[in-house]
C-alpha cells in the first residue's frame, strides 16, 4: 500500500525519519519518502543513525557504512542473528556486529551511483524484522579516519596494562573509540587530539575489560559526517603475563662476595640518556644476569609552547633476558610521529625474588 503525505502514519514519523528507520511488526521499509509494507508498531525497535544517512547524495566513496541499535523497554535486537547485505551481497561476516550498533568497512571504494543496505535480524521476542534505506555515491568528502592502531597488536595486555590507542583522522573532529570484547559487550572510550588530527584514548585493563577477542572501533564525526573504522588487529586482554621467573645460579670465584641485586644490575648498551631516536619504532638492547626477567615502562610527552601539555603510555613490556644475559625491546613510538616528543623509559630485571636499581632513560624523538 503506498503511503501519501496524509497517511496518519507517515505524518508521525515524518520529524524522525530522516535520522531513524522503523521496523514494524512484518517487513517495512522506511526511506524518508516511505513506502510502508505495514503501519508503524508504537513499540518497533529502531535503527538509527545510519550512515550514510537515509537517501544521502555525494556519500564519499571509501565510506564505512553503520548504525545503531536501539531497544524499546525489554525488547532489543539479537545481535547473533543480524545480516547485513550491501546491494544484496551478504556482508554479515566482514561487518562488525555488536548489541548497539553495527559497522562495514568495504575493502575498496564504493562504486559511483546508487547503493541499498538491508538489515535482517530477530528481536528477543523471537520476531523476524527486516530494515533497508539508500545512499548515492558521489565526490570524496574531507572527513575521513586514516588509521586506527593500538598496543596489543603483538602481545596480550595483562590485568594493571594500559590499553593505548591513537586514531588518526579529519582535525577537529569529535572522535569516540569503542572496545567491543568478545563479539558482544562494548565500552565507550574518550579520545583526546594531542596533536592535529591525532586522537590518544587510554582505558586502564581491570577484571571488567578482560577479553579473549577485542576489536577497536573509533567514531569520527565533523560537520554531520560520521566516518567508522576499525584496528586491523584484534587483541586479548588477560588476568596476568603469565611470566616465570627462573632461578638464577651464580658460580664463580667471586660470586660470594656480590650480592643479588649487583649481580642483576641492568645496563643497556644501545641508548643512553640524551639520546635521539629517529622512525615510528626503535630496539632497547641491554645485559642483565642470565635468564632474568625485565621489565620496561615509558611514557612519551609532547611540548607546546615550552609546556608540557600531554602525557601518553609508551611502552609496558615483559620479557626474559636469554642464558647470556642479553635482552632486546622494540619500542614503538606511534604514527604519525611527532617530533621532539621525551620518552621517558624505567628498566628494572628481577630473579629469585631479588630486583635490580631502576636504570632510567631519557630519549627525545626526531
Amino acid at each position: 500500500m503506498n503511503a501519501s503525505v496524509t497517511n496518519p502514519y507517515l505524518a508521525a514519523a515524518s520529524v524522525w525519519l530522516s535520522r531513524t528507520i522503523s521496523i514494524g511488526p512484518a517487513v517495512v521499509l522506511v526511506l524518508g519518502v516511505a513506502q510502508f509494507a505495514y503501519p508503524i508498531a508504537v513499540n518497533a525497535q529502531r535503527i538509527s543513525s545510519p550512515n550514510p544517512g537515509i537517501n544521502a547524495e555525494d556519500v564519499e566513496p571509501s565510506s564505512s557504512i553503520s548504525a545503531t541499535f536501539e531497544r524499546d523497554g525489554d525488547v532489543a535486537i539479537r545481535p547473533r542473528t543480524v545480516q547485513v547485505f550491501l546491494d544484496g551481497t551478504d556482508i554479515t561476516s566482514e561487518s562488525i556486529i555488536s548489541g548497539r550498533f553495527f559497522n562495514y568497512t568495504p575493502p575498496s571504494n564504493l562504486r559511483p551511483g546508487e547503493h541499498t543496505v538491508r538489515l535482517q535480524f530477530k528481536n528477543s521476542a523471537g520476531e523476524e524484522r527486516q530494515a533497508q534505506w539508500s545512499f548515492s555515491v558521489g565526490a570524496a568528502a574531507v572527513v575521513a579516519i586514516e588509521s586506527v592502531t593500538h598496543n596489543g597488536s603483538n602481545d596480550p595486555l595483562a590485568r594493571g596494562d594500559n590499553l593505548l590507542i591513537t586514531v588518526n583522522g579529519t582535525p577537529n573532529s569529535d572522535v569516540e573509540v569503542f572496545l567491543v570484547r568478545d563479539g558482544d559487550t562494548v565500552t565507550s572510550i574518550a579520545t583526546e587530539e594531542v596533536s592535529s588530527g591525532v586522537y590518544v584514548a587510554s582505558l586502564p585493563v581491570t577484571n571488567a575489560e578482560l577479553t579473549d577477542e577485542g576489536i577497536v572501533v573509533a567514531r569520527l564525526e565533523r560537520n554531520d559526517l560520521i566516518r567508522f573504522a576499525t584496528a586491523d588487529q584484534p587483541l586479548q586482554l588477560i588476568a596476568s603475563g603469565g611470566n616465570t621467573v627462573e632461578v638464577v645460579t651464580l658460580s664463580g670465584t667471586n660470586s660470594g662476595n656480590n650480592s643479588a641485586s649487583d649481580t642483576l644490575q641492568l645496563r643497556v648498551t644501545s641508548h643512553q640518556s640524551g639520546d635521539r631516536v629517529s622512525g615510528s619504532s626503535f630496539e632497547l638492547v641491554g645485559r642483565t644476569a642470565p635468564n632474568a626477567t625485565v621489565d620496561v615502562v615509558g611514557v612519551a610527552s609532547n611540548s607546546l609552547g615550552g609546556f608540557i601539555s600531554t602525557q601518553r603510555e609508551l611502552v609496558s613490556r615483559r620479557v626474559q633476558a636469554d642464558a647470556s644475559g642479553a635482552f632486546r625491546v622494540t619500542v614503538n613510538s606511534g604514527v604519525p610521529i611527532i617530533p621532539d616528543s621525551v620518552y621517558s623509559i624505567e628498566l628494572t630485571s628481577s630473579a629469585n625474588g631479588s630486583v635490580s636499581p631502576t636504570t632510567r632513560l631519557q630519549l627525545t624523538q626526531d
